[in-house]
């Protein structure tokens, strides 16, 4: 039930899109998660409404290496061994949904910013962060994200909600608490 102590405070939230790259995404990819490409107007909506109001968005997403370098283990026989082409650094697999950018955006990733831990710019108050692990507050990235818009309120969309969702906050809070 929601009241007064838990609903949600819009003047200071945050939005993060998570994983909504081409690979993942799109119904033609081999590696689409379910149900992304069907909640990608939806998730425009929300974007809508977070950039027409000035409110912080960050899309959260992953880039490998073509040599495996940075791969999850559990992708690394699949990109470093059979050779698949999974959010590789320069291919159109590893680019955000066009419908999710910024309107009459041209945005390309820059993977050298990006794989650094820095924030590629995309809008007025709208960013993409790599995440170097399936979690998106793994490492301190975000952590220092929130730092900055001294806020920790954010509202994620994202296609695997609640369980990403869930994991990713459980990380947020160990990583901002420090707590092991």
């Amino acid at each position: 039930m929601v009241d007064k102590f838990t609903s949600a405070d819009w003047r200071n939230a945050a939005l993060l899109t998570i994983d909504t790259q081409n690979d993942f995404t799109l119904s033609n990819s081999p590696f689409a998660i379910t149900g992304t490409f069907e909640v990608v107007a939806k998730m425009r909506q929300v974007l809508y409404a977070f950039r027409s109001t000035g409110r912080p968005i960050i899309h959260v997403i992953r880039i490998y290496n073509s040599d495996g370098s940075n791969v999850d283990l559990c992708r690394k026989r699949i990109v470093s061994e059979l050779g698949k082409k999974l959010v590789i650094t320069g291919t159109q697999g590893a680019e955000l949904v066009d419908e999710l950018k910024p309107s009459n955006s041209k945005v390309k990733l820059d993977t050298e910013l990006l794989l650094k831990g820095r924030l590629q710019q995309v809008a007025s108050r709208e960013w993409i962060m790599y995440k170097p692990r399936w979690g998106a507050f793994y490492s301190i990235h975000l952590k220092s994200i929130c730092a900055i818009f001294i806020q920790i309120q954010s509202l994620s969309v994202d296609a695997t909600f609640p369980t990403v969702l869930e994991l990713q906050f459980m990380r947020l809070v160990r990583e901002i608490f420090e707590l092991y």
